[in-house]
């Protein structure tokens, strides 16, 4: 088909998805990042106040408050979507140190189990503990 078989109406909301695919792709991705934030969940005694990046007033207003999760602190009044973000990168961070802690307790656990005198990982041999 030729563009002059198209309304102008067609075309031009064509044209304008096309200018605006960039945008609204980045809307959608920030849509789908504030998702996952909404139930990442902050420690009840997560300490704001060594967080470095924050304003102070968000650092008061976080304190104050106490959110339970990173959804609820992006819906308090003053706090920015920089602010969350420097909270979610803090408590990502705090997870998945508290991750390989516990991969590397169950890590040395196995190693322990598997170095004493038993013959394999099915625990043949495991009687000789006592």
């Amino acid at each position: 088909r030729e563009f002059s078989d198209y309304s102008k109406d067609d075309l031009s909301f064509v044209e304008t998805e096309i200018k605006y695919e960039g945008y609204i792709e980045q809307t959608r991705a920030q849509v789908r990042q504030m998702e996952r934030y909404e139930n990442l969940m902050i420690p009840t005694d997560f300490n704001f106040q060594k967080l470095s990046g924050l304003p102070i007033e968000s650092i008061e207003k976080l304190s104050a408050i106490r959110p339970l999760t990173l959804g609820q602190a992006g819906r308090i009044s003053g706090i920015t979507p920089a602010t969350v973000s420097i909270l979610a990168i803090h408590l990502n961070k705090k997870n998945r140190d508290a991750e390989s802690k516990n991969v590397a307790c169950v890590s040395s656990r196995n190693f322990d189990v598997m170095n004493k005198d038993s013959n394999n990982i099915f625990g043949e041999g495991i009687g000789k503990y006592d």
